[in-house]
């Protein structure tokens, strides 16, 4: 008989952090306006008989791992190749290779190509609303490892709030992660990469990992950001290796670059060569189908070759950037504030990253990234700590010395001597507090919060407390949401609390936006409701013997998941009650015996499941299990002849 079957072989995207340390040498790819490279990919396969019967008709590999072609990159060359030779179909989002009627056991599949990285920024110049409207993509659902659960939701609400201008929330949701995820190749499992919950869960994980998440984040904001693939350097090892990245969604303005490994905000070096782009870091890089009688097959590794061929130029920065100490000369053990003032001219938001190359031991990380919005300057701080043990009579130098992406260096000195006064971490800190510019209450303080999730019948409602900073009284405060409106006054300082009932929200993910306006005070904030038909309950991981004897008591096991918790949960066997819940959220597994005498002549399990949500609601799930009853006396069988 022909059958035909599929097997999936990913690559296992095992990224090198590339990172800018004091001591450790920085390559100049940055620089580049752009860099040509010859890339090939080597794959094998082999057939394999299960049988002395095995007979092959039949197989395709299709591949979705090669250079495409983009703004920030340009294939000037492919060709791709087999042995024994097959019938090649391109059909852009994928290279098919079939062999008929094949007359070995072993494949292989390459292909050999040219290809042109730019160093160019995704021009954005005016501000992007946030919260997204009317946006609808493929980009914005969770999947299988970029999924999305309350705490993913909750952390990116908590990173965008108060927020309105779709890069400043991307980067801060980068940054964050950066922050906050330890880059550790031992989260790496032997078959996959670990989910985005999981990610957050344990605080660790390595490029494809970091990249979940921040999509997943993206995501949960009604964001579209999808996976990328493909060869970068690092300066781990100093070579190409795979690697992995996000892109984000700028309407108008196209997919942005986001690279939380390497701190590239908005931007990728020509390093960076793309290879695939998905919706999920587990679709398949490889596919293959046969038609076959006993036959199997085995996927090999990929093979990736990766060749500077030639380079660019250096770019030179738009940015305007200055170094100087706050005080010039320190006695021994002080600490040293460092302020780097950035202005950026261009009418364009400009992602910059800033490296600490010299300097004395640092208290804070060497690498900081730092938004610019168009015509937007800015202070970035050091402190830099001077050693405690030195000799008297001498006076000593110290560098200070910082480096943007595309390698332009800014430095400035300070002097250290055992006459002169020290200067603790407290009085850098207020040194550097000094020069801060104050931070303003906004005259308008808007705090909204709702339910996270509500069900299609209910009147979804949202609390605000809206505090009045401006230094008088407000006596014509709207607060809207939805075109629904109410009015107030508001005293000097005080805070009040309003709810606004909303109309009934069509189901899936709503973002509503509230707006507080008196006169020219504004304050606008989003609330996230997530509308459900049930509280969508699941029945997994179901366990129970196919085969049983007549009279054998057996062991029914199944996994019940809900998206949000349900009340008086009872669990029926062939109409029969078998397990009860009173409350339950998440995940539950119940474990159940059942004896197989009350499944004779029915040949399945019909497990039923009764439900009642928050308001007394009452659902029911019911599904069915094919089970085979063995050994049955005659006597019964007798029985159920005359019944």
């Amino acid at each position: 008989m022909i059958k035909k079957s599929v097997l999936l072989l990913l690559i296992l995207v095992l990224c090198s952090l590339s990172v800018y340390a004091i001591d450790q040498p920085i390559n100049d790819y940055n620089s580049y306006s752009f860099i040509d490279y010859d890339v090939s990919i080597q794959s094998n396969f082999d057939l394999a008989a299960t049988s002395a019967n095995s007979k092959i008709g039949e197989v395709t590999s299709i591949l979705t791992f090669f250079p495409r072609e983009d703004v920030l990159q340009e294939v000037r060359s492919i060709g791709f190749k087999s042995s024994p030779e097959a019938s090649i179909k391109n059909n852009s989002d994928e290279i098919s290779y079939t062999w008929i009627s094949p007359q070995v056991n072993s494949f292989e599949l390459s292909f050999d190509s040219s290809v042109r990285t730019k160093n160019l920024l995704i021009l954005v110049d005016d501000k992007i609303d946030f919260p997204l409207k009317g946006v609808e993509s493929f980009y914005t659902q969770p999947t299988e490892f970029i999924d999305v659960n309350d705490d993913i939701s909750t952390r990116a609400s908590d990173l965008a709030k108060n927020e309105d201008d779709l890069y400043v929330v991307s980067f801060k949701v980068a940054d964050w992660i950066q922050e906050n995820i330890r880059y550790d190749l031992g989260s790496l499992t032997a078959e996959v990469v670990q989910k985005s919950s999981w990610v957050l869960k344990n605080k660790e994980g390595v490029c494809d990992e970091l990249t979940n998440l921040f999509i997943s984040m993206m995501r949960s904001l009604g964001v579209p950001a999808r996976y990328v693939s493909g060869v970068a350097y690092t300066n781990a090892g100093y070579k190409f290796g795979p690697h992995a990245w996000a892109e984000v969604y700028f309407p108008d303005k196209g997919w942005v670059p986001f690279d939380i490994t390497y701190r590239q905000f908005g931007w990728v070096d020509p390093s960076h060569v793309k290879l695939k782009v998905s919706s999920d870091s587990g679709d398949p890089t490889i596919r293959y189908t046969w038609k076959s009688v006993d036959t199997s097959i085995k996927g090999k590794k990929i093979d990736i070759d990766t060749k500077v061929v030639s380079n660019g130029p250096a770019v030179k920065s738009p940015i305007i950037i200055a170094v100087k100490p706050l005080i010039n000369s320190v006695g021994p053990g002080s600490f040293v504030p460092f302020e780097v003032s950035v202005k950026n001219p261009n009418n364009y938001y400009f992602p910059l990253s800033l490296t600490v190359t010299k300097a004395n031991a640092l208290t804070d990380k060497n690498s900081k990234e730092v938004l610019l919005k168009p015509g937007e300057s800015k202070k970035v701080f050091w402190i830099s700590s001077i050693p405690e043990n030195i000799d008297n009579g001498y006076v000593y130098k110290s560098t200070f010395e910082v480096e943007d992406q595309f390698h332009n260096r800014y430095s400035t000195n300070i002097t250290y001597s055992s006459g002169v006064e020290s200067i603790s971490k407290d009085q850098a800190d207020r040194m550097i507090s000094s020069v801060k510019p104050s931070v303003d209450l906004s005259p308008l303080e808007l705090d909204c919060s709702s339910t996270k999730f509500t069900f299609s019948y209910e009147t979804p409602s949202i609390k605000c407390k809206i505090k009045n900073n401006s230094g008088r009284k407000l006596f014509d405060l709207n607060v809207c949401a939805s075109d629904i409106c109410k009015s107030m006054a508001l005293d000097e300082s005080e805070e009040k609390s309003v709810d606004i009932k909303l109309p009934l929200l069509k189901e899936g993910v709503n973002i509503i936006e509230i707006t507080a306006v008196s006169g020219s005070f504004n304050a606008k904030e989003s609330v996230r409701f997530e509308i459900l038909s049930n509280p969508d309950l699941s029945i997994s991981d179901v366990k129970y013997p196919q085969k049983v004897s007549y009279g054998e008591n057996f062991k029914f096991d199944v996994l019940l998941n809900v998206k949000v918790p349900v009340n008086d949960v009872h669990l029926f066997i062939n109409d029969l009650e078998v397990f009860k819940i009173d409350f339950m959220e998440g995940s539950k597994k119940a474990s159940m015996k059942f004896n197989s005498e009350n499944l004779y002549k029915k040949n399945n399990v019909t497990l039923r499941v009764d439900f009642k949500d928050k308001n007394g609601k009452q659902y029911s799930i019911n599904k069915d299990y094919p089970v085979t009853i063995t050994d049955v006396p005659f006597f019964v069988r007798l029985f159920s002849i005359f019944s």
